[in-house]
């Protein structure tokens, strides 16, 4: 069994053709890294001819010279007997690098590795869309691919209600993948962003990701009376098509334009051969938690509101294992960790 690197073609080769497939490993989530000057590698671990597993790795700096290399949505795991602890053998050469982050899509034998925050949403939504397939997605099985109106059935009543109504609000919406809509995606972010009160990414990051997705990237843009009110970025990758942000005018919400965007996204991706529809990140699940179309989630949670929003679509809850980390330095790991916390209690008492 040997670890060694290799190349994008061929990562794009395997994880294009893996069932819910992850464009964060692939080349267009490697130029984006590369485009912000982060380093990238590729690699492999081969037995023989067979490859086991691939990942897109990236790496992170931290205190001085130190680092970690971080692994998104990955790495692809061609065999699931394989044990993941390997890779420490590769790292374990560069005294600078502190860990290695994952976040494999399969179950795998997490024994040494340590759990911390997702970084990647571990739960996702997800809606099928192919027709006469049927697969397992990884920890949850696929249904027979529907049709438009057998996915509208599977929605909540209240969800079907909002596109119909806005359907008849002469609302149009229009896929505009150039600095057009880009500007106009900016300006209800910026909007979004004020009356919630969060983070966005900057002007730079969306132009980013539109210009380095290229044909893969889809901007979809909802207008009332020619003035933009909802949007959403999608990215497909292999079989999926993953709804990546998302933002709207709430001066207008009775026009119901979000459920629009979203149900035309849904067809678009099944216009163009995707199998799966990925709402890209939901609340947890809890046993007692609220109940919506048939989703129980954590009402305290974040992403409470637009789980709810999202759970109305129908599909199927996808949880993944999480993110871990391979720890190479113990000492320079634990007082990373502390400076975290630290900063993390520094910010808040300034807030």
């Amino acid at each position: 069994m040997i670890i060694k690197e290799s190349t994008i073609e061929e990562l794009d080769k395997i994880s294009a053709q893996l069932v819910l497939s992850q464009f964060l490993q692939s080349s267009l989530w490697a130029k984006v890294c590369k485009s912000g000057g982060e380093e990238i590698k590729i690699l492999k671990v081969v037995e023989g001819e067979k490859i086991l597993a691939i990942g897109l790795f990236i790496r992170k700096k931290l205190i001085g010279k130190k680092y970690y290399w971080y692994c998104p949505r990955g790495p692809v795991l061609l065999n699931d007997k394989f044990p993941i602890s390997n890779f420490q053998k590769y790292f374990l050469y560069d005294k600078d690098c502190i860990f290695v982050r994952i976040e494999p899509t399969q179950k795998i034998d997490l024994r040494g590795l340590k759990s911390v925050k997702e970084i990647q949403p571990q739960h996702t939504l997800v809606i099928d869309l192919s027709p006469k397939v049927r697969g397992e997605i990884p920890l949850a099985s696929v249904e027979v691919g529907r049709d438009g109106n057998e996915i509208l059935s599977a929605m909540h009543q209240k969800t079907r209600y909002n596109i119909r109504l806005a359907e008849k609000k002469d609302l149009v919406v229009c896929e505009l993948n150039n600095g057009e809509g880009l500007n106009h995606f900016w300006q209800l972010s910026k909007i979004m962003s004020k009356r919630q009160k969060i983070n966005i990414h900057s002007f730079k990051h969306y132009q980013k990701l539109l210009k380095l997705f290229g044909e893969h990237a889809h901007l979809l843009i909802a207008f009332h009376q020619n003035q933009p009110i909802a949007s959403s970025l999608l990215v497909g990758w292999g079989d999926t098509m993953t709804y990546l942000h998302g933002a709207s005018d709430d001066d207008k919400k009775e026009m119901m334009a979000p459920y629009l965007v979203q149900w035309q996204g849904i067809l678009l991706a099944k216009k163009l051969g995707f199998k799966f529809y990925d709402f890209y990140g939901v609340a947890p699940e809890v046993s007692d938690g609220q109940e919506f179309n048939n989703f129980k989630y954590d009402s305290n949670h974040p992403w409470a509101g637009v789980s709810r929003f999202k759970f109305g679509f129908g599909g199927r809850r996808v949880n993944f294992i999480g993110t871990y980390d391979l720890i190479l330095n113990g000492f320079w790991y634990n007082l990373y960790q502390y400076l975290r916390r630290l900063n993390l209690k520094v910010r808040k008492i300034l807030k």
